[in-house]
């Protein structure tokens, strides 16, 4: 009846002869039609089909809002930088791809033209947020280097954090809390929503349905949300998910690419529109049949919020490497972008980036 009610007084201000006893009939039959057709479709969406008895999605969108870059140990924070390092990495290694040239060029296209503020990686343009992180995403993604059991979330992580931090006029250290916040949350909800072997053949394999968070957790984090601004923004991203399905892996097509890309994107716009404030449409994780329905009928729930800021899972989720490995690999992907002399300076600033207030200098660097 809460949305309902936005109808009660629509006949203020109207002539007498306008709100007589056929009129308020009418009025009321309008009241009853809305809000039993917003209860039917909010119940269709999932949200609160069921009586909420847990808080999940608040007790990480209290984490996503709370986290500080000081309290992360410091083999966490040389993790997330060895992660931007190496995505970067990958996105200069695939930039002539076929798949990334291709996505550039539809980034180009949705943004209206090379005017923006962000930076792509290893060309020379510049894009509105939503647009660069997809181009730079694509990139990423285009030579399937990560080993996830989930998927590919620096893919999603790293283009979308530095597009947002670049446009919002981030520090370096917000950028490393946003990646490190990215991979908490991301691997939770993947494991919270694994298919058996059986499902996954049945209904195909959602990795890049919850890519999504990978990109969002960073986009609300950087956007400067509160607690229940994030708690929308998560439950919009289970609305805006995509149907699990894995075509490309059974017909060879080339769309992952701007799949993941297409994540980055639509992370960066739910940001934004959480923003501006949504109405309901909350504690998503919350509910069986709001997310977990579309991928298993044996949700892992617990999995959510299992040891949130004790357990890191960004550890787990890409194999470590010392900083020479990191440097080296760096130098071999970027050397067909960038002279030896720029790919020095690049890493210098990366692994030094949590002393960086404006990334728009390092933006200027990876650009040609």
């Amino acid at each position: 009846m809460l949305a309902a009610n936005k109808f009660m007084n629509w006949t203020v201000g109207y002539p007498a002869k306008y709100t007589g006893h056929r009129l308020l009939q009418k009025k009321a039959s309008l009241i009853n039609y809305t809000a039993n057709f917003l209860m039917e479709r909010r119940m269709a969406m999932g949200f609160n089909h069921h009586e909420i008895k847990t808080n999940r999605t608040q007790v990480l969108s209290e984490y996503i809002n709370s986290a500080r870059f000081e309290d992360f140990p410091a083999n966490v924070v040389e993790r997330a930088k060895q992660i931007l390092i190496e995505t970067i990495g990958e996105a200069l290694a695939s930039v002539e791809s076929e798949a990334a040239k291709k996505a550039l060029a539809l980034a180009e296209c949705a943004c209206g033209g090379p005017d923006g503020t962000c930076a792509v990686w290893g060309v020379n343009k510049r894009l509105s947020m939503e647009n660069a992180a997809m181009a730079n995403g694509a990139a990423a993604c285009a030579g399937g280097w990560e080993q996830n059991p989930f998927g590919m979330p620096a893919c999603a992580a790293v283009p979308t954090a530095w597009a947002v931090a670049e446009a919002k006029k981030r520090s370096g250290r917000e950028l490393l809390t946003s990646l490190i916040l990215a991979f908490e949350v991301y691997e939770r909800v993947a494991a919270a929503v694994q298919p058996t072997a059986k499902e996954r053949a049945e209904k195909g394999y959602g990795r890049a349905s919850w890519q999504l968070f990978a990109a969002l957790v960073p986009a609300l984090r950087l956007t400067g949300l509160d607690t229940l601004q994030i708690n929308k923004g998560l439950s919009m991203g289970t609305v805006c998910s995509v149907i699990p399905a894995s075509h490309y892996e059974s017909d060879g097509a080339d769309t992952l690419a701007f799949e993941y890309g297409f994540r980055c994107q639509t992370a960066v716009t739910l940001a934004c529109c959480a923003l501006r404030g949504t109405e309901n449409l909350e504690d998503a994780f919350d509910d069986p049949s709001a997310y977990p329905l579309h991928f298993t009928d044996e949700e892992h729930g617990e999995q959510y919020t299992q040891d949130v800021g004790k357990v890191y899972r960004i550890l787990e989720a890409v194999p470590e490497k010392s900083a020479g490995e990191t440097a080296n690999d760096f130098q071999k992907r970027a050397s067909s972008v960038f002279s030896v002399e720029r790919i020095g300076q690049i890493l210098t600033a990366l692994f030094e980036i949590e002393y960086c207030e404006d990334l728009s200098s390092i933006g200027k660097l990876l650009t040609l």
